[in-house]
């Protein structure tokens, strides 16, 4: 069932009671809806605190299921490399260079007919202008040999990387991400080249990197001022529907019929946002952007003490740091909350404040949803991510047998080791009313460094003549675990969610 009592539309649908006291038998739903035609609907307005009857149309129609717009993305590549050797070899320098041209466009997404409130699918058709973007991707690199046993090397690169179309809170169009980085460090081989040894330090900085734990919080921000799901907004909270009915008290108080573009346009007015951006708000891709800037080192050594025998130990540090967390958020959360907290109907009653049955009102779903993870987010602003293990280090070990009653056989094993890491952080001072509401950055929980043992079988063999060679490996991963359970997570007053550590086995 459908209405046409308002611009959006409304979607009822039928609900049944199944189940009776008589008996153990199964009951079912009516198998068939309501008669095509019109039919008397009586249903309860949150807004107007009433019942209301009214006439509607039952029959069907196409159901956008979530607003969706037609895409189409080129993408354009041209790149070189050069190499260069010099001084017998000992010099190798490697240079590249890559140019991507994107350009994307998008169609309207589907409108609703102000008169009916039905889908009109006709806006796909209208393509919107190309939007373009090009940037170079740029590489140097050097690898200089100054002894058979020596060997420096260096990196940089300036890259770019086309991304598809989304915007920010304020509607401003997200740029593609980029990211600079080097690394260089020295290797060694010695014993006969049974012993190398590197070390290696890097650094990056990504720019306007997306996919941050704040894109969630533009939907909800957006969902604050109207942005509905499949259409449909929530009217307990969203300020548009408020917007809607002070907008046609005003105009019935001077007796004025609006047209639906005059009542559009008061709407917008009212709510200080333009028409176009509470269009875009239903249908665009939203997201956030940051800085992140990663640093660390690296260690290898590779140790063969016999022909037969390797050692391999690793080891890494990394430090990530995040900056410049979703600007364009918290600009639009500056902008929007003066009208917010100020907006009231003819009758004096304020938005922000406003309960209807006894729900959240906007200031707390504001508070809740929204300036909770911002503060959180931006509270880590310029620090280390505690959640990243900042060292970590792996030896393995495997030894092939070749003669007497084992061979064929390999065995190996090894040990891993991880620093600690946040799994969550504690709840901060609860607010006056003494509701907690805010995580603090301050108070981060770890999980504790954890070491693991694994260890390892095979067996090679032929078969059919030779002319097929098998292995069969047998792997067994946390030998020293026994069903124990690992922190991942911790709730705001620091009790912590476990999953299960396993001893786990497989043949590959």
């Amino acid at each position: 069932m459908k209405t046409n009592r308002s611009a959006t539309g409304v979607w009822v649908y039928d609900k049944f009671y199944v189940g009776d006291n008589q008996g153990q038998n199964i009951d079912h739903a009516p198998a068939t809806r309501p008669v095509d035609g019109q039919h008397k609907l009586r249903w309860f307005n949150a807004l107007t605190n009433q019942w209301v009857s009214e006439s509607v149309d039952v029959g069907e129609n196409f159901f956008n299921a979530g607003s969706f717009t037609n895409s189409r993305t080129e993408v354009r590549t041209l790149n070189a490399t050069v190499q260069n050797y010099f001084f017998q070899d000992r010099l190798v320098t490697t240079f590249g260079w890559r140019n991507d041209r994107q350009r994307v466009r998008e169609s309207l997404p589907p409108a609703i007919d102000p008169v009916t409130g039905w889908f009109q699918n006709e806006p796909l058709k209208t393509k919107l202008p190309w939007i373009s973007n090009e940037g170079k991707t740029l590489t140097q690199g050097a690898v200089f040999k100054p002894t058979r046993w020596l060997n420096l090397f260096y990196n940089q690169s300036d890259s770019f990387t086309p991304a598809g179309i989304a915007y920010d809170a304020l509607l401003e169009l997200l740029p593609n991400p980029k990211g600079k980085g080097k690394d260089y460090g020295v290797g060694i081989s010695l014993l006969n080249d049974r012993l190398h040894l590197k070390i290696n330090r890097y650094e990056t900085n990504d720019q306007g990197a997306r996919g941050g734990d704040l894109d969630t919080v533009v939907a909800r921000a957006w969902t604050l001022d109207g942005r509905g799901s499949n259409g449909i907004a929530d009217t307990a909270t969203d300020f548009q529907t408020f917007a809607q009915v002070t907008v046609a008290q005003r105009f019935a108080k001077q007796g004025v019929t609006p047209t639906a573009a005059q009542s559009s346009a008061a709407v917008a007015q009212y709510m200080g946002l333009t028409q176009e951006f509470l269009a875009g708000i239903q249908s665009f891709d939203r997201g956030t952007t940051a800085d992140v800037t990663s640093r660390g080192y690296e260690f290898e050594a590779i140790y063969n003490p016999t022909r037969n025998w390797r050692l391999k130990f690793t080891a890494a540090q990394q430090v990530a740091i995040d900056s410049n967390i979703g600007e364009g958020l918290q600009r639009y959360i500056t902008a929007r909350l003066p009208i917010w907290t100020t907006a009231k109907d003819e009758n004096g009653v304020a938005w922000w404040t406003r309960s209807i049955g006894g729900g959240a009102t906007p200031k707390q779903t504001y508070e809740g949803t929204i300036l909770a993870p911002i503060k959180l987010a931006t509270a880590n602003n310029g620090k280390p991510r505690s959640q990243v293990r900042e060292w970590r280090w792996n030896v393995v070990t495997n030894y092939d047998f070749t003669e007497g009653r084992l061979k064929h056989f390999s065995v190996g094993g090894a040990l891993r080791w991880q620093d600690q890491g946040g799994i969550g952080f504690l709840a901060a001072a609860p607010d006056p009313d003494g509701v907690v509401r805010e995580l603090d950055a301050g108070k981060p929980v770890y999980d504790k460094a954890r070491l693991a043992v694994d260890l390892s079988a095979s067996y090679r063999m032929r078969l059919f003549g030779d002319r097929v060679r098998a292995k069969f490996q047998f792997n067994v991963r946390n030998v020293q675990e026994s069903g124990s359970l690992q922190a991942v997570g911790v709730n705001p007053a620091g009790r912590r969610s476990r999953i299960a550590s396993t001893i786990r086995g497989s043949l590959p």
